[in-house]
């Protein structure tokens, strides 16, 4: 179910290369809404982290979920592309699968799975994942 915060996901944040307040905004929204999305996996540990990156570009905002077990988890991404996104921004959302590499670590990205990209809304981003969990992926 998504709350009033979440259904408020700017549209356009304007332009953030450049412009430390749009960039915070930005960054600081777009970690809400991962953390939305983490709380609708209460079985997964969840990490929503923050990179700012140089002041000519926007930045990126990372959630880390991983299942219980360490077989399978899901790196979900929200950054700006000068080159494109689904909003005038250039704001855009995707997914990408993780396996345990040689020590047991999430961090391996299977070459068969490609990136999945999401609207960036709460049940967007939250039906994804969902369907990504399910995937058999080696």
């Amino acid at each position: 179910m998504e709350t009033a915060i979440m259904k408020s996901y700017p549209a356009n944040f304007g332009q953030l290369a450049y412009n430390p307040d749009n960039k915070k905004r930005f960054l600081d929204e777009s970690a809400k809404l991962l953390r939305a999305v983490a709380k609708a996996f209460p079985g997964m540990t969840g990490k929503v982290s923050k990179n700012p990156a140089g002041i000519a570009v926007g930045g990126d905002v990372y959630l880390d979920l991983e299942q219980a077990d360490r077989t399978h988890g899901v790196l979900v991404t929200i950054t700006h592309s000068a080159f494109g996104g689904r909003q005038p921004d250039g704001v855009l959302c995707y997914a990408q699968h993780r396996l345990p590499d040689q020590r047991g670590q999430l961090t391996r990205c299977p070459v068969n799975a490609p990136n999945r990209y999401s609207d960036l809304s709460l049940s967007a981003i939250s039906s994804l994942v969902s369907k990504m969990l399910t995937e058999a992926i080696q």
